[in-house]
């Protein structure tokens, strides 16, 4: 069974199997497994959580774009630990229409209730640490645009 069986039958799905090739996505299911990740089946984002701290810790290993979103309960630090690609945070950066690039050894504060969201470069893979400054709660998440509609992530991803 391949990365792409394992995912959810939906948009995620349909995004992977338009963008990337197959026998990469699997070596990424092997990497994200030697480093501990778990695939969260419905985003299909790899993520690995680190529980019992008080507040919410997670690394996020992504192939796809994540979807514009914002926390009305928490303030995130986001750092980049490996790869390259985007970041939008307009309210931050004080562009709305900038995406700023990022690598390895970036960061940035994602204030309670502003809008953010990143990507990896096209074909690359994105490792994002985020430390929230309170237990998060995912029913205070809310979508503002989904990763396959976004604007701005269909130009990087398109061409």
């Amino acid at each position: 069974m391949g990365f792409i069986d394992l995912l959810e039958k939906g948009p995620v799905r349909d995004w992977y199997i338009e963008h990337w090739d197959s026998g990469r996505l699997d070596h990424t299911m092997e990497l994200s497994v030697k480093e501990r990740y778990v695939l969260d089946r419905s985003s299909g984002l790899f993520i690995r959580d680190y529980k019992g701290v008080g507040h919410t810790v997670i690394d996020i290993l992504t192939p796809r774009p994540v979807d514009l979103h914002y926390h009305e309960d928490v303030g995130e630090a986001i750092a980049i630990t490996g790869g390259q690609g985007f970041l939008y945070a307009p309210a931050v950066i004080g562009d709305v229409k900038s995406i700023v690039p990022v690598q390895k050894g970036d960061g940035v504060f994602i204030p309670t209730g502003k809008s953010h969201t990143f990507s990896p470069k096209k074909g690359m893979l994105l490792e994002v640490s985020v430390v929230c400054t309170r237990k998060l709660d995912p029913a205070r998440e809310v979508l503002k645009n989904r990763f396959n509609e976004f604007e701005h992530w269909k130009k990087i991803w398109e061409n």
